[in-house]
């Protein structure tokens, strides 16, 4: 963490400042790398911190935080935009990063001791993580992080979208646009601590199933619906709901399939996928905005269908958490 910090604060300060298409690609590349250093690690004490059961409401926790600190960015970096120019969000985010980060190397204490009767494993690649999963007799492992690869594709591909749809296809303000798209991180404030409650009650599997057909339908229907603002909130914040659905149990289901003496690997597979999606999504989806015409309006069809084939995937996922014993064959 301590490590990856400085690398992403360094890149994310430096992207408003980009001179070129090449620069800015430079900038997002070391930010990217930054965080893929310490988000990870954040993250894994999900895992080290907290029993399976109570992961699912400990990331609804999370995700709660997230919420608010969306909220903020949108607006704030909206209102910094507005008034103080370009680079004042990247900055201010910038601190707000330090400090955060800060308060978490701080105030958190990480456990020293293993699982009772685990022994040490030796520490695997990423190759040899999925290896493992794919030579399991039971794939669910696998299957799980396939559909978070694709669900992370729509949403990451979405999320990208939504300001330029805003300002291109409804006609609002830069400045303003951001602070519309804040709807779905109000959501994120709203839903994920009974997301989190949900899951181990009524079984994360099913209800990240449900949370992926209501955002098949909702965005599918997304593209006829939203034709001014009132309607672009209203779908921002249903789809945020059952994006919590989705987000709070996904990383929880991961560690379910996976191996409780190797949490930190795990997330990194989880983040391996999802990261993989950060680059994909948005790639292809404006790839599919370039052929259509530059209308970002088509967005919302290429996350329903994205969508969809992880809720397929998802029906290949064994509906039982396995026990600790058939985690660790």
């Amino acid at each position: 963490i301590m490590l990856g910090l400085p690398i992403a604060v360094l890149g994310f300060v430096l992207l408003p400042f980009a001179p070129t298409a090449l620069a800015l690609a430079t900038f997002i590349l070391i930010t990217n790398f930054g965080m893929a250093l310490f988000r990870s690690p954040t993250v894994s004490w999900l895992g080290d911190l907290f029993l399976p059961d109570d992961r699912s409401k400990a990331n609804g926790i999370i995700n709660l935080m997230g919420g608010i600190g969306s909220l903020l960015a949108f607006l704030g970096g909206g209102y910094l935009f507005n008034n103080y120019g370009r680079a004042a969000p990247f900055i201010a985010g910038a601190i707000l990063m330090v400090v955060a980060l800060s308060v978490a190397l701080w105030r958190v204490r990480e456990p020293r001791e293993l699982v009772e009767g685990a022994d040490l494993e030796p520490v695997r690649s990423i190759g040899e993580n999925l290896r493992l999963l794919a030579g399991r007799a039971d794939r669910s492992g696998l299957y799980v992080l396939l559909g978070i690869l694709l669900w992370f594709i729509a949403f990451n591909a979405l999320e990208a979208a939504l300001s330029s749809f805003a300002v291109f296809s409804l006609g609002i303000a830069p400045g303003s646009a951001s602070i519309y798209a804040a709807s779905i991180s109000l959501s994120f404030i709203l839903f994920p601590l009974p997301a989190g409650m949900l899951g181990p009650s009524v079984g994360r599997r099913k209800v990240i199933m449900i949370g992926l057909a209501g955002l098949t339908l909702l965005l599918g229907l997304a593209y006829f619906l939203i034709q001014g603002v009132a309607a672009f909130i209203a779908v921002l914040v249903v789809a945020g709901m059952f994006w919590a659905m989705v987000n709070v149990n996904s990383l929880p289901l991961v560690y379910d399939f996976g191996d409780e003496r190797q949490i930190g690997a795990f997330t990194g597979l989880y983040y391996f996928s999802s990261q993989l999606a950060a680059v994909l999504g948005p790639t292809l989806g404006g790839v599919v905005v370039d052929l259509m015409g530059d209308q970002y309006r088509w967005m919302f069809p290429f996350s329903a269908f994205f969508m969809a084939l992880a809720l397929i995937v998802m029906m290949r996922v064994r509906s039982d958490r396995p026990s600790s014993a058939a985690q660790l064959n």
